[in-house]
C-alpha cells in the first residue's frame, strides 16, 4: 500500500574461514566479503563474536584461543586477510646428557709455536698421566621433554634427551651415583673417542732395531729413538716415536706421534686408528682415522677419515694422492713445475635410518603374525573345527596382513635406495694452488679456469663445487 513502510531484509555479506598451520600450532580467522543485492532492500549482518567461536568450534580449534583478537577482529574486521586468532603450545624438548672432562681431549691438544712459527715437534708434551682415584670426568644426565598442545586440543610428543655415552674405559670407575669417573690406577690417559682409557705404556729407550725386534704391545709404546727401516711397532693404544720411522710398518689403535718425521713406506701402509702428528710426510703410504697435523706432505697416498692440517714453516701438500672426509688446510698446494698432485674429498652417504629400523620391525612383526595365523587357517581346513564365517574371517585378516607386508617392503626398499652423499669436508688454500693440483669431490673434478689460485676456499654446496675467498 502506498505510505506503507516496506520492511528491510537481513543479508549475511560475510563469510569467516578457518586456516590452520601444518603444523597444528595456529589458526587463522580470513573474513570474505560477500557481494549483496541492493543495499536500499537489506541490511547488512554484522560479524560477531558468538559466530566467530561457531566457527572456531565447527573446526574443533579449542586450545590457545585469543580472546583479545577474537575481539578485535569483530570491532573491525580485517577483510581477506588471515589473523591469527589461536596459538599451539609447543613441546619443549629434553635436554641431551653431557660429559664434562677435567682432563684434556685428544682434540683440544694445539702445538705451541716458536718465533718463526716453527713446531718443536721433539719437545712437545704429548700424553697425559693420570694418578690412581684421580677425578677424570662428571656426566649430567638427560633430562625428559615436556609435551605440547595443538589448537585442537591434542597432545603434542616431545623428545627426550637422549643420555650421553658412557665415558668409562679401561681401569677407570664410577662412583655409586655414576656421575664421577675417576681412575683405577696410575697410567697413561687415552681417549678412544668418548670412552676414557688408563693404559700402561711400553718405553723404549732407544731405536727399534735389531736389539728389540718388532714391537707388539697392548698399549701405548713410547720410542726414544727411530723406528729403523722394515721394522714394525703394533701397538693397541698410542705410538710416540721422538725421532723418524724411516721404511718401517706402524699400527695403532690410538693416535701416532712422530717428532722428526716420516720417510719411504715398508710392504704396508702406517695404519693409525686415532690422530696422526708427523714433522713432515714424504714417500709415504698412510691411513688415518682421525686428523693429521704435519709441517709438509710431498709424493704420498694419504687417506684420512678426518681433517688434514699443515701448520710450520712450509704448509704445503705435492705430488701423490689424498683422500680425506674433513678440511685440508695448507698455504701451498701443488707446485710451480704443475707436479700432479690429487686431493679428493670423500662423501658421506645419509639415509634414514630410523625410518629404515621400524620398517623392518613392522615387517617382522606382520611376518610372523603372518606364519601364526595361515597355522591356525591351516588346522581349520584340515579338521573343520571352525564355522565358515570365522574361516572367512581369517583368510581377510591373512590377506590384509600379507597385503601390509607387500607395502611395507616396498617402502623399505625405496628408503634403503634413497641415499644422498654430504661433503662435509673443504680445501682451504692460505697462499697459493697451482694448476698442477687436481681436487675432486667424490669423482666430481673441480674445474674452474686458469685452475690456479691464491687464498681460496673449495667447498661443496647446493649440488655443486664453489670457490670462495678466505
Amino acid at each position: 500500500m502506498e505510505g506503507q513502510v516496506q520492511e528491510r531484509r537481513v543479508f549475511k555479506a560475510h563469510n569467516a574461514k578457518v586456516l590452520v598451520s601444518s603444523d597444528t600450532m595456529a589458526a587463522f580467522i580470513e573474513l570474505e566479503i560477500i557481494p549483496f543485492p541492493d543495499e536500499d532492500e537489506y541490511d547488512v549482518m554484522p560479524v560477531t563474536e558468538e559466530e566467530l567461536r561457531q566457527t572456531l568450534a565447527h573446526y574443533k580449534i579449542v586450545y590457545g584461543l585469543d580472546e583479545k583478537r577474537i575481539r578485535s577482529l569483530v570491532e573491525q574486521p580485517a577483510w581477506h586477510t588471515p589473523i591469527q586468532v589461536a596459538c599451539g603450545k609447543p613441546p619443549v624438548d629434553g635436554q641431551d646428557g653431557s660429559v664434562d672432562y677435567y682432563i684434556k681431549r685428544d682434540a683440544e691438544y694445539r702445538p705451541d709455536f716458536g718465533e718463526e712459527d716453527i713446531i718443536d715437534y721433539m719437545n712437545l708434551e704429548y700424553f697425559q698421566m693420570a694418578r690412581k682415584n684421580q677425578l677424570l670426568c662428571k656426566v649430567i644426565k638427560a633430562t625428559p621433554g615436556v609435551e605440547g598442545t595443538n589448537v585442537y586440543g591434542q597432545p603434542v610428543r616431545a623428545i627426550d634427551g637422549l643420555p650421553p655415552p658412557s665415558p668409562r674405559g679401561k681401569n677407570t670407575y664410577f662412583d655409586d651415583q655414576e656421575v664421577f669417573l675417576k681412575a683405577e690406577r696410575d697410567g697413561l690417559i687415552r681417549f678412544a673417542r668418548h670412552i676414557i682409557d688408563i693404559n700402561e705404556v711400553l718405553h723404549i729407550p732407544g731405536n727399534v732395531d735389531f736389539s728389540t725386534g718388532n714391537i707388539r704391545f697392548s698399549g701405548d709404546v713410547t720410542i726414544e729413538g727411530d723406528v729403523n727401516p722394515g721394522f714394525m711397532v703394533d701397538a693397541a693404544g698410542n705410538i710416540r716415536v721422538k725421532g723418524m720411522a724411516e721404511g718401517a710398518i706402524l699400527r695403532s689403535g690410538g693416535d701416532v706421534y712422530i717428532a722428526r718425521g716420516i720417510n719411504g713406506s715398508a710392504a704396508e701402509p702406517i695404519r693409525v686408528g686415532g690422530n696422526l702428528q708427523s714433522g713432515y710426510i714424504e714417500n709415504a703410504s698412510v691411513e688415518v682415522g682421525g686428523d693429521i697435523v704435519s709441517d709438509y706432505i710431498i709424493n704420498s697416498d694419504i687417506v684420512c677419515a678426518g681433517d688434514i692440517t699443515l701448520s710450520g714453516s712450509r704448509e704445503l701438500i705435492i705430488g701423490g694422492s689424498t683422500q680425506l672426509a674433513g678440511n685440508l688446510t695448507a698455504k701451498y698446494i701443488g707446485s710451480e713445475r704443475e707436479t700432479p698432485t690429487k686431493i679428493v674429498i670423500r662423501g658421506t652417504r645419509v639415509r634414514n635410518e630410523e625410518l629404515i629400523a621400524s620398517l623392518t620391525r613392522e615387517i617382522s612383526d606382520h611376518t610372523e603374525r603372518a606364519a601364526a595365523l595361515k597355522t591356525i587357517l591351516d588346522k581349520f581346513t584340515k579338521d573343520g573345527s571352525a564355522g565358515h564365517e570365522q574361516l572367512e574371517v581369517a583368510k581377510e585378516q591373512l590377506f590384509l596382513l600379507k597385503r601390509h607386508i607387500l607395502k611395507a617392503t616396498a617402502r623399505l626398499k625405496e628408503q634403503e635406495e634413497n641415499e644422498r652423499v654430504v661433503y662435509r669436508g673443504a680445501v682451504l688454500c692460505k697462499k697459493q694452488k697451482f694448476r698442477g693440483a687436481k681436487i675432486y669431490f667424490g669423482d666430481e673434478l673441480f674445474n674452474h679456469g686458469t685452475n690456479e689460485f691464491d687464498r681460496c676456499r673449495i667447498f661443496y654446496a647446493d649440488g655443486e663445487i664453489n670457490l670462495g675467498t678466505l
